[in-house]
């Protein structure tokens, strides 16, 4: 029992570190918490608790902040960003929606 504990306690902690100072997704922390060990059951009520909190869109803007200033300037750039935050743990979707509202809302720079 007092392992349980502690692995809950872990995921808990490991995940809101990982969300709310590394600007990590859904997908990365739950890769992450999995690589490690944890019960599905701990990283599920890990994840959830956390995002509870904190809305995910919210910390993929911080991410896209912390890796540009201003506007999105060429497809290179925008490609570069969609891998990273990829990489990251975001959504492929929720990160192009993101990344076209940064280049003012054209999708000259997505790829067909």
């Amino acid at each position: 029992a007092a392992r349980a504990l502690d692995d809950t306690r872990t995921a808990m902690t490991y995940a809101r570190r990982a969300v709310l100072v590394q600007l990590r997704g859904r997908r990365r922390v739950k890769q992450e918490l999995t690589a490690i060990g944890l019960d599905t059951a701990d990283i599920r009520h890990a994840l959830t608790s956390v995002f509870d909190e904190v809305d995910e869109g919210t910390i993929l803007v911080r991410a896209l902040n912390k890796r540009l200033q201003g506007r999105l300037q060429t497809r290179a750039q925008f490609r570069r960003l969609y891998q990273a935050l990829l990489r990251q743990g975001f959504e492929p979707d929720q990160v192009a929606q993101t990344l076209v509202a940064r280049a003012g809302g054209t999708t000259a720079f997505m790829e067909e």
